[in-house]
């Protein structure tokens, strides 16, 4: 098994998957015997394992590679039948100002089978996939105040709720965070700025519609200094330029559209924007 952290290996089963009160017969699912090629995150990590909620495209096994080769739950529930509505969704809590005594962060929702709407304000706005493999999009800009950070040939971006940050390459993430008065770790690749620090939002443009990141959803406290919730990383070989994670997402409720390949953006009820 290959995934973009890193590699594992183990043996595929087949058991019955429960899941939000869903029964999902004969679902085949990886046994990992080994996950010493995945990094640290996943030794340290509290997490038994991996639902990917991506497409059969990316499913892959054996040695060499076989692409396609398990059906994922979701799609295997859209083909039973056992979902309304072929889309799911996702409302993630806010993050408690308490790090590190209180990592969990607030109460979230994952949607199967339709949306719901007590957790975003306003409509949804769609944007068509550009690959159904990840849930890849083209963005239209990564701007701080006003100046535009991507390329016209970077701007491929992945949605993804496994990704704790927002990602993007290495010189422009370095660039964004000078923007910020950030600094880097450079042990570690991650930046750090001040908590009292004036920061502008991030403003994300996709279907020409502009979201931005509020400055309380772009950083993490860790005593006296923040940690900037940005990373650099060169994907662009793989076709992939930017992931929107978890930052983006918590302040904008995100629905995955399966059926129709898109996906769709709203306010979400824990964001500043939506109490103003």
């Amino acid at each position: 098994k290959v995934w973009p952290s890193g590699s594992c290996t183990g043996y595929l089963s087949n058991d019955l998957l429960t899941w939000g009160g869903i029964e999902l017969e004969g679902q085949t699912f990886s046994q990992i015997t080994n996950a010493s090629g995945m990094g640290v995150a996943f030794v340290v990590g509290k997490f038994d394992g991996i639902l990917g909620l991506a497409f059969n495209e990316i499913a892959v096994c054996d040695y060499p590679y076989v692409m396609d080769c398990v059906p994922t739950p979701f799609s295997r529930m859209i083909s039973n039948g056992l979902v309304d509505e072929g889309k799911f969704a996702f409302y993630l809590g806010g993050l408690q100002p308490c790090f590190p005594e209180c990592m969990d962060g607030y109460a979230g929702e994952l949607t199967l089978g339709g949306t719901d709407p007590d957790h975003y304000v306003g409509e949804l706005n769609y944007v068509p996939l550009t690959s159904a493999s990840y849930w890849q999009i083209e963005i239209d800009s990564f701007a701080v105040d006003g100046t535009d950070f991507s390329t016209a040939d970077s701007r491929q971006a992945i949605v993804d709720s496994g990704t704790s940050m927002l990602v993007g390459p290495t010189a422009a993430i370095a660039d964004i965070a000078t923007a910020l008065g950030a600094h880097e770790i450079s042990a570690t690749g991650e930046y750090v700025v001040g908590c009292n620090a004036d920061l502008p939002t991030i403003d994300i443009t996709i279907g020409g519609i502009e979201y931005s990141i509020d400055a309380n959803n772009l950083v993490l406290p860790d005593g006296p200094i923040c940690i900037l919730l940005m990373l650099g990383m060169d994907l662009h070989p793989e076709g992939i330029d930017w992931i929107l994670g978890d930052v983006f997402m918590r302040q904008y409720y995100t629905v995955f559209d399966y059926e129709n390949e898109q996906i769709g953006f709203a306010t979400a009820t824990n964001s500043s924007s939506s109490k103003a």
